[in-house]
């Protein structure tokens, strides 16, 4: 079944902490809003509506929709974005990786910030030894030319019509009136995007999205999607949106970097409590010298 590409722009309202390696006391962020952080906050709020709507709540309850939506919707990563103009999504070049038209400096310079906090220990909230950390996190307005510009962040989702035994989703064209159904229950998906709660520190009022206008798109960040398949070319020297895992059996030269992708999933130990690795893939920004055909936007918005 053909897919539906929209390009959604979501209003920080707050700063946004993805956490990503640790550095000493300081706690990194990525600068970018991962695929599966964006699937779980759809997931939690999609659970959300459809308890509110009379569905009785389970253990299961946020798995079995968690895996409804990863079959009926897929999500690309999500980027900062000013005023509408440059998408600040990495890329490696000969100079050094860039953000956008911003040097790595320069954004991080602008966009990124930190706090730092303690624990506390007995009666009088004196600091826990060894403790003392700092966390980075993307702030939510910058200030340029003397005043404040909001941040937003921008990506992309596909959806298609899909159902199961116990839930589906009916695309009917108009974003507007898309639902997701659990017997005689439904919630619409505009109403669970209109707030989503993204990343880490939550506790702290981070990660707080507000949706904008969605609009239909035809391509995603520049590249031309098969809606059918999901299947594009990676265009030779433009960086790739997202991880490109590494079977993808590239052997030229490639300017960017390689991570490995592991992931907190709900197991019997609890939510989060299991790690499960993906393999080796080249990062978000990667570039490479010769075209690569045939790539798929997997689940999560990881391309294969």
């Amino acid at each position: 079944m053909t897919y539906t590409c929209y390009r959604l722009t979501f209003k920080a309202e707050s700063p946004v902490f993805i956490g990503d390696k640790k550095i000493g006391i300081i706690q990194q962020t990525r600068r970018y809003i991962p695929g599966k952080t964006m699937w779980g906050a759809i997931t939690a709020n999609v659970t959300y509506g459809l308890i509110d709507d009379g569905v009785t709540y389970s253990p299961a309850l946020y798995k079995d929709i968690g895996e409804c939506v990863k079959s009926c919707i897929r999500t690309t990563y999500f980027y900062p974005i000013i005023d509408s103009k440059d998408v600040l999504s990495p890329r490696f070049t000969e100079e050094g990786l860039q953000y956008g038209q911003m040097s790595e400096n320069e954004f991080e310079s602008t966009f990124i910030k930190s706090f730092v906090s303690t624990a506390t220990s007995g009666d009088r909230g004196a600091a826990k030894d060894e403790s003392l950390h700092e966390t980075e996190y993307v702030v939510n307005r910058i200030k340029s030319d003397g005043e404040y510009k909001q941040v937003n962040w921008i990506g992309y989702l596909f959806i298609k019509g899909c159902e199961n035994s116990k839930y589906s989703l009916n695309n009917h064209g108009n974003f507007n009136d898309i639902e997701l159904e659990c017997d005689e229950h439904s919630v619409k998906l505009s109403d669970t995007l209109k707030q989503l709660h993204v990343g880490g520190d939550n506790r702290y009022g981070f990660g707080r999205l507000a949706l904008t206008t969605p609009q239909m798109s035809n391509d995603v960040f520049g590249f031309k999607i098969n809606l059918n398949s999901l299947k594009f070319n990676i265009i030779k020297q433009n960086p790739i949106f997202a991880h490109l895992n590494l079977n993808c059996n590239y052997e030229k030269p490639y300017l960017g970097n390689i991570e490995p992708i592991v992931s907190r999933v709900y197991g019997k130990k609890g939510f989060g409590r299991d790690i499960v690795p993906h393999g080796i893939a080249f990062t978000p920004g990667t570039c490479f010298t010769e075209e690569i055909s045939n790539i798929e936007i997997k689940s999560f918005g990881v391309l294969q």
